[in-house]
């Protein structure tokens, strides 16, 4: 009996202390030595790159912080973030006085900025016209009536005949003049209508004549309202960084049947939220979907993750380009995008990248003391390590110091085998067989070792 209780109480400290066994680096196939040295005690920040990433698995299990004497230290993996800056336009009180015809089809507006306003970095015009184009040159007056060149013509437009598109703005240098004065140039034109009026001659119910006129019409350029805009900067909330990773490596096939253009794309496994297309073309649009790869009945089948149309518009002196697809954040080896061309001809594809939040390793660096960074390996599950105190750091606004990390070299001490502790056997089926007979049979000796006991005191 005595016997049994024995192996029992042994069979489940093995499995405890299997369960539980600390990691070594060992277990680990890679490392990477952090080469900066910590003057004083530092919130340590270990930035993962490309290379860090190609050696991970999913959510990093596989990746651990040692000292110089090989204790692991516990660590928090998150994204890393910064004091977003905004960008924020404010519109500057003004008011107009003066207003001229110049020679040559021009007029003269003087703006003057009302008191403690300013000074203006943007002018922006409201007018109702559509389909125009007007040149504008703006100029500094001093107090003392001095005149200095700000802008030379500059161009406002409208192309809504051709599509929606349209720039009232114009962007001023830094300055400080409180008086600003705006020359437009043809500020009346000539607009054919697109009306044709007819006139036919019929006798003898034959048409004879055939007149066709077009009517002309002479436009102002109407100004509802001149704006004096100033732009500042404003701290934000945290938001996540944002970095370029590149791609292992990309092809393109053509489908000529679905008319399609399908991007195969291996990554470093780095985390991703958005691909960005480099394309020489002009003038295009393209949807495009991204797909990646997951197990279905034990076949590599695709989904959908994300969608966008691409296109980039360039029109005299109007750009305007999206080449970017979005997606929630994910981490494949392998990734595939489509673009749907229709009728239109495949597009030359000249580069694809992609983007993806920064993730850093923070741990407590102590002054004077090395560490390293073991990652790569089986066997190896997430570990539930105490970062409270690192949280608690954090949350008192002390920044993380980056550290810097050296090349990733493999692990000399890497045994294959070593990372295959308690779990490679302990979650056999007939380890955990065998532990359910010796528990079922201590509870069966001592529920007959009571009952014998219990009829004994009843006699």
């Amino acid at each position: 009996m005595k016997t049994i209780q024995w192996m029992t109480v042994g069979l489940v400290v093995l499995m405890a202390g299997m369960a539980w066994g600390a990691l070594a680096p060992m277990q680990f196939s890679h490392r990477r030595d952090v080469t900066t040295t910590p003057e004083q005690e530092e919130i340590a920040a270990l930035g993962l790159d490309g290379s860090s990433w190609e050696l991970l698995a999913a959510a990093a299990p596989d990746l651990c912080v040692f000292d110089a004497a090989d204790v692991v230290l516990p660590h928090l993996l998150r994204r890393a973030t910064a004091k977003h800056v905004r960008r924020v336009k404010a519109t500057c009180r003004s008011r107009v006085t003066g207003l001229r015809e110049l020679p040559d089809n021009r007029i003269e507006i003087d703006l003057k900025l009302e008191d403690n306003e300013g000074p203006a970095d943007t002018i922006s015009f409201a007018t109702p016209l559509k389909d125009f184009e007007r040149r504008v040159t703006v100029d500094g007056v001093a107090a003392d009536g001095a005149v200095v060149r700000l802008v030379s013509d500059a161009l406002i437009y409208d192309y809504t005949r051709y599509m929606d598109v349209r720039g009232v703005t114009v962007d001023l240098p830094r300055n400080d003049y409180r008086v600003l004065r705006i020359t437009i140039d043809a500020v009346t034109d000539t607009t054919q209508s697109p009306r044709t009026a007819i006139t036919r001659t019929i006798r003898d119910e034959a048409e004879t004549q055939r007149t066709e006129a077009n009517t002309t019409t002479t436009r102002p350029f109407r100004i509802d309202r001149a704006h004096l805009h100033i732009h500042r900067d404003e701290a934000g909330n945290r938001e996540t960084i944002i970095a370029d990773y590149a791609l292992k490596s990309w092809s393109v096939s053509q489908d000529d049947r679905q008319r399609t253009s399908t991007i195969e794309m291996e990554t470093f496994h780095t985390p991703l939220t958005s691909l960005v297309l480099a394309i020489g073309a002009r003038n295009f649009s393209r949807r495009a979907t991204v797909l990646a790869p997951y197990q279905r009945d034990g076949r590599e089948q695709w989904r959908q993750v994300g969608a966008a149309t691409l296109s980039r518009i360039s029109f005299r002196n109007f750009k305007r380009e999206a080449l970017v697809v979005t997606f929630p954040e994910l981490q494949e080896r392998r990734l595939r995008l489509v673009l749907h061309n229709g009728d239109a001809p495949p597009l030359a594809i000249e580069g694809v990248a992609g983007r993806g939040p920064v993730w850093q390793v923070l741990y407590l660096a102590a002054p004077g003391q090395s560490y390293r960074l073991l990652l790569g390996g089986k066997h190896l599950s997430r570990q539930g390590f105490d970062t409270s105190h690192i949280e608690r750091l954090l949350a008192r606004e002390i920044a993380p110091r980056p550290f810097e990390l050296g090349d990733v070299v493999a692990n000399p001490a890497y045994d294959a085998t070593a990372g295959r502790n308690a779990w490679a056997w302990l979650g056999g089926r007939a380890f955990f067989v065998l532990g359910i007979v010796l528990v079922v049979l201590v509870l069966g000796v001592g529920l007959v070792r009571a009952g014998k006991m219990a009829l004994k005191d009843a006699a």
